[in-house]
């Protein structure tokens, strides 16, 4: 279900749930496309974005009110400094960036595209600073759907009177539905028990309810019905309405909230390392998009597919003695024949085949990127298994010494897509179909 946008910096499930029950008396207010954009900018090389840059975008989100959210599109820019195939990756993480950000106020990343044009859609000369400043950017556009006005309006109004007689079959179907939920002794839904209500309105009186401007807040909304004893019938079913609502709208809007205080609860009682990789994570990326007492999990967060941190920590000897409490996985095909050989160069480098995914599991992410990167070698000939395990140590003391560590700073190729991996059937359609039915017979008992 697309979600509802009534404050500028958080989406509250519980107004958008009377929203919905107000749209169901108003018979579907007919609707038409609403375009806002905004524009985050980065420094030289970044692709974090900075307070002045989520004001940027919060305040962007604000001028959209009474909307229902359809698709966000993130796409990501760079000057033209640097390697081609460089930018190409800087700028999807500056898409990426925006996209997590978003997902932390609220948004489902199924809403968010993102997409990289590196240096390819300048919007100033990048023969000067203040122009290259002007080409480090996400541009960032909101689509959703606003009100339409007068003239279509009353087409529509025309269509449905066309269609009234369906109309009644479906308050009726509601009215049977919200009879046997009675018997049932269980709450009525929000929509059914509005749509229930309009029986007792006269008709003139349906089509003024019907053309309520959809008010950005229940209670208002409330109120504003109950104004008059005509809408009496209205007002009752709307307090149920909003009671059935109740557990989103108290949970909902402080989501991002709720998960930051439930990670910050979690890791205090965890083990020393897993607390101190937690805490680079957290004040690195924000708040994780899931935290239990054992686990705090991202989502695309910089190069990563996943990140995971865990209050377990798991002892490694290779190629220094440490913990093994994050795993951060990319998407990734490894062919069969170097599985084996994956095996062989480190131990926290697992294969999911199936899912066409990679991940490595170590204490820091200057490693799992190390580990990731040797593994991209081994996989395309570069390195033999050897080599690998040789070259690791050294990308990693550099990295602590301060030095120059590319494997360490970055992934040094391009997460593939398409990487997941199916396998092929191995029995006949015949024996398939029976296996199914056998597991549906187990699964009923």
């Amino acid at each position: 279900m697309n979600r509802t946008i009534t404050t500028i910096d958080r989406l509250s499930i519980g107004v958008a749930a009377a929203l919905l029950a107000a749209a169901a008396v108003a018979a579907d207010n007919p609707v038409a496309p609403v375009k806002v954009r905004a524009v985050a900018n980065f420094d030289f090389d970044k692709a974090t974005l900075d307070a002045d840059d989520e004001a940027k975008i919060l305040s962007e989100v604000g001028k959209m009110k009474d909307v229902t959210w359809q698709k966000v599109t993130a796409v990501g820019h760079t000057d033209s400094i640097g390697p081609a195939s460089y930018n190409e990756k800087l700028s999807q993480r500056r898409a990426q960036a925006v996209k997590a950000y978003l997902v932390g106020k609220g948004l489902e990343p199924a809403m968010i595209d993102t997409d990289a044009k590196a240096a390819g859609a300048p919007v100033a000369s990048n023969d000067t600073s203040a122009g290259r400043a002007k080409n480090r950017r996400t541009e960032i556009e909101f689509r959703a759907c606003g009100r339409l006005n007068e003239c279509l309006w009353r087409q529509r109004r025309r269509e449905q009177r066309r269609t009234r007689p369906r109309r009644r079959r479906t308050e009726q179907r509601h009215r049977q539905r919200a009879q046997h939920a009675s018997r049932q002794h269980r709450p009525v839904g929000a929509l059914p028990a509005l749509a229930a209500s309009r029986r007792h309105l006269p008709a003139t009186d349906v089509i003024r309810v019907r053309a309520l401007p959809l008010i950005a807040s229940a209670v208002q909304l409330k109120e504003y019905v109950m104004s008059s004893t005509k809408y009496a019938p209205l007002a009752a079913a709307l307090s149920l309405a909003i009671g059935c609502a109740s557990a989103a709208a108290q949970t909902a809007p402080a989501a991002a909230k709720a998960t930051a205080d439930t990670a910050k609860q979690s890791i205090e009682s965890w083990p020393e390392q897993s607390k101190k990789t937690a805490q680079m994570m957290i004040q690195k990326y924000g708040a994780p998009a899931e935290a239990t007492p054992t686990r705090l999990i991202w989502f695309n967060n910089g190069p990563w597919k996943r990140t995971t941190v865990i209050n377990e920590e798991i002892d490694h000897q290779f190629p220094m003695p440490h913990k093994d409490v994050m795993e951060q996985v990319i998407d990734y095909k490894v062919p069969p024949d170097k599985a084996d050989d994956l095996a062989k160069y480190d131990g926290s480098v697992y294969v999911d085949r199936t899912r066409g995914e990679i991940s490595a599991r170590c204490d820091a992410e200057a490693a799992n990127l190390v580990a990731i990167n040797l593994a991209h070698d081994i996989v395309s000939g570069k390195r033999s298994v050897e080599q690998a395990r040789e070259f690791y140590p050294k990308a990693i003391m550099a990295h602590l010494q301060q030095q120059s560590s590319p494997y360490a700073e970055k992934l040094q190729f391009k997460p593939m897509d398409n990487s997941a991996f199916a396998d092929k059937q191995t029995v006949s359609e015949k024996m398939a179909k029976m296996a199914e039915e056998l597991k549906k017979e187990m699964m009923a008992r």
